[in-house]
């Protein structure tokens, strides 16, 4: 098992660089301070609730998504795509799979 630090640290890498922020631009997006990130981001602090509470508040994203790696990411991704499914009827299910042939073609 990936060690925890380094999963969170990895993800608020991730969600930094997805919108294309410094770490200056990150940390005043989130309410922290630039120290307190860059620490983060080395998986060289631990980290208060608060600040997880600032990130998820700030990406808008439930909290288990900052611990999970990116394999546990794509099964939950897979599991809720199969749940939206299992909601369709079978017009819509013939639709979604055209759409998905026409996409891997």
């Amino acid at each position: 098992m990936d060690n925890i630090y380094r999963i969170f640290s990895n993800k608020i890498k991730e969600l930094r660089k997805a919108r294309n922020f410094s770490q200056e631009e990150y940390a005043n997006f989130i309410g922290i301070n630039l120290k307190t990130l860059s620490n983060i981001e080395r998986g060289n602090r631990s980290i208060h609730l608060s600040t997880i509470s600032k990130i998820v508040n700030a990406e808008k994203i439930p909290v288990y998504k900052l611990f999970m790696t990116k394999e546990e990411q794509k099964v939950t991704s897979k599991n809720e795509l199969f749940l939206l499914i299992n909601k369709l009827n079978d017009n819509e299910i013939k639709v979604i799979k055209n759409l998905i042939e026409i996409i891997i073609s």
